[in-house]
């Protein structure tokens, strides 16, 4: 990796394994992302996540070439994070997303997540 760190979220798509936000060596909580071009066997960085946050989940769909990031704590007080983001892999750009129902949405940690058809996760 570019920068080392732990406690991040890490999803494959289109030939790309995505290492996202996580922790740093100094434990500080980092909005860094990077990914790993498979067949290059390089390492790039990419855009910045809007609310850094360790212990997240993400997934990718393929179809829409979107990763989704879900939940995660964000500071050394174990705050739940509520926001989903959304990374935009063609235009390189994270956005915090619009929830149809929050009240459905429970925050969640170190959880995992998968795609289940082309446009669901």
């Amino acid at each position: 990796m570019l920068k080392k760190k732990y406690d991040f979220s890490l999803c494959y798509l289109s030939g790309y394994i995505y290492v996202i936000s996580g922790r740093d060596s100094s434990l500080d909580i980092v909005d860094t992302c990077e990914r790993y071009n498979v067949e290059r066997d390089s390492w790039e960085r990419i855009a910045s996540v809007k609310k850094k946050r360790y212990a997240a989940s993400t997934a990718g769909l393929e179809i829409s070439q979107k990763i989704y990031l879900f939940g995660g704590r964000a500071d050394s007080n174990n705050r739940m994070l509520e926001e989903i983001e959304q990374y935009d892999v063609v235009n390189d750009c994270w956005k915090i997303i619009a929830l149809r129902n929050p009240n459905l949405w429970s925050p969640v940690e170190v959880c995992a997540m998968i795609s289940i058809s082309p446009t669901k996760i």
